[in-house]
């Protein structure tokens, strides 16, 4: 690393999340509805992101699929293509957990 810091958003967004991609050197980093991979010198990584319906709030990888938990819908999708599998909808009173929550 060169130790110079880099912003990887602009400052004027909301909080952004990072998800590390296990087995990879790869983060995907999301900011309100877009997440995009980056390397580990904050270049990215692939072509494209991923363009979740509203923002992420957890992200979980289940080889080959990425799902999004958003507001209202889990989103599952294709890691290598990006893809929308699948839509669940959420009633308002469930809440995902994970067991590092």
């Amino acid at each position: 690393t060169t130790g110079v810091q880099k912003d990887m958003f602009d400052s004027n967004s909301a909080a952004p999340n990072a998800f590390c991609l296990p087995a990879s050197s790869e983060l995907l980093l999301g900011r309100d509805n877009m997440s995009v991979f980056q390397d580990s010198q904050g270049r990215p990584s692939r072509k494209y992101g991923i363009t979740w319906a509203e923002p992420a709030s957890r992200l979980l990888y289940l080889a080959p699929y990425i799902l999004g938990v958003l507001p209202k819908v889990v989103e599952v999708k294709l890691l290598d293509t990006q893809a929308t599998v699948q839509s669940l909808s959420l009633r308002a009173s469930l809440v995902a957990a994970s067991p590092d929550s």
